[in-house]
């Protein structure tokens, strides 16, 4: 019986992280063919331009991710919330310096870059610091959820995320926002799904310690 009932989520938690990814991977791959329709060359040749800035920081800061589920799914197994807690925390504040870190040098660097990538939008550059802010710390809460085996929650976090670079990147470029529009797309995506993935984080921590409090103190809250 426990068994099935392993096997049965071990096929329930894989669909819904399958979906999820598969689901962000198309928004992203409409969203490219989208503005490669949609903008003029030299604006599409910088929209690359600074994805692959973004892709060079993001992709060491990611693997951030996979300690942190290491770290939660070990608490998690003996029910130490309030170590999850505290261990998001920190890496969460840690996260958030080394990020802000990284906004102030491309705001302040701002004319070096925009001179060496041949960009004249100093805008731009700005919203590519926003963007590196946000992606760099939403790898906590992300690592969090999967640590504790949350998967349609963060599922749901990578559908929106995807969804919404498509949807309002779609808007933005057909308003004239040009390549502006097309950052500043990702930029609400990964802002919006940065603040949603922790506040359901918090709820969760907040109910599982709940429960976990229930079980071990069972005559808590009684009246008599």
């Amino acid at each position: 019986m426990r068994l099935l009932r392993f096997r049965d989520e071990f096929f329930k938690n894989t669909g819904l992280m399958f979906i999820g990814i598969s689901l962000f991977n198309l928004f992203n791959l409409l969203y490219h063919f989208f503005m490669v329709r949609n903008l003029v060359p030299v604006d599409y040749g910088h929209l690359n331009t600074l994805m692959a800035l973004f892709m060079l920081i993001t992709v060491p800061a990611n693997t951030v991710q996979t300690t942190i589920t290491k770290y939660v799914s070990s608490f998690q197994a003996q029910s130490q919330y309030a170590q999850v807690r505290g261990f998001l925390r920190h890496f969460l504040f840690m996260m958030a310096i080394v990020a802000f870190s990284f906004f102030l040098l491309i705001a302040l660097g701002r004319s070096f870059i925009s001179s060496f990538l041949q960009i004249s939008s100093y805008g731009l550059i700005i919203l590519t610091g926003i963007i590196l802010f946000f992606a760099m710390v939403t790898p906590v809460p992300w690592g969090g959820l999967q640590g504790l085996q949350k998967f349609g929650p963060l599922a749901f976090n990578l559908f929106i995320n995807g969804g919404l670079k498509l949807v309002l990147g779609i808007l933005f470029v057909l308003w004239g926002w040009g390549v502006l529009g097309a950052m500043a797309a990702i930029a609400f995506a990964y802002c919006l799904t940065t603040f949603i993935s922790l506040l359901l984080l918090w709820f969760i921590l907040k109910e599982e310690g709940m429960r976990v409090h229930k079980r071990e103190n069972p005559r808590a809250g009684d009246s008599s």
